[in-house]
């Protein structure tokens, strides 16, 4: 369980960490995001169902104890705002990898607002 002492605390520590990590290793996060890599492959809709499957893996870990229609709309839509906010950054409408995470942390921190 990653360290916090709210639900919303230990999920914006979770998205932190990953978009540290997607800032030193880009390629992958970039591939995905990646309408024409995936085209390319023939697995657009393949690509972008992977995506979610694991950002709603790692999103769903820090609110473990929390309301479960709330824990499943809170991580549905989160997933929507990185999805979008990866698309910006690999399109260059974002300044860089830490807008992503800060877009995450605003909607996680105005979504779980009270929990």
């Amino acid at each position: 369980m990653p360290a916090g002492d709210t639900p919303v605390d230990r999920l914006v520590a979770v998205i932190r960490r990953i978009t540290k990590a997607s800032a030193r290793q880009p390629r992958p996060i970039r591939r995905a995001g990646d309408r024409d890599h995936c085209a390319r492959s023939g697995r657009v809709g393949k690509c972008q169902a992977e995506v979610q499957r694991i950002v709603a893996a790692v999103l769903s870990v820090p609110l473990v104890g929390i309301d479960p229609e709330l824990r499943e709309g809170t991580v549905r839509i989160l997933a929507h705002v990185w999805f979008a906010s990866l698309l910006g950054w690999v399109n260059g409408w974002m300044s860089g990898v830490g807008q992503v995470g800060d877009e995450l942390e605003f909607a996680a921190r105005l979504l779980l607002r009270g929990e």
